[in-house]
């Protein structure tokens, strides 16, 4: 039963990323499986911000996005969340509607940036 459960698991995970895969724009321009320019035709933007144990200007981009009314994405390490003197910040960031998501716990340099075909 478990090797059942397992098998599962893995065939449901195997299709949910082959099927994220091919949701690309056709009109985006992908790198190694990364969308580094959407569609030019549309007036769209996406605001991404990413952190780790730095977060000076963190306070300004908060006010110039809520003075504008847009939302972003942040993406910030364990170490990041875990700093209580940002807590505010990140409590603010929830609260005013933009998306928080985990960007590793350390931000530990897995792969060697000189060779990008390399796997772990």
């Amino acid at each position: 039963m478990q090797k059942f459960i397992l098998i599962f698991i893995l065939c449901f995970f195997n299709a949910s990323i082959f099927a994220q895969s091919k949701i690309v724009d056709k009109h985006a321009i992908t790198d190694q499986g990364a969308i580094i320019q959407a569609d030019p035709t549309h007036k769209k933007i996406a605001f991404v911000f990413t952190g780790d144990e730095y977060f000076e200007g963190l306070e300004s981009i908060i006010s110039t996005l809520a003075h504008a009314n847009i939302k972003a994405n942040f993406f910030f390490t364990g170490r990041l969340y875990r700093n209580q003197a940002v807590k505010d910040e990140i409590m603010r960031l929830k609260s005013d509607g933009h998306y928080l998501g985990p960007h590793s716990d350390m931000h530990l340099l897995y792969n060697d940036w000189s060779d990008r075909n390399k796997l772990l």
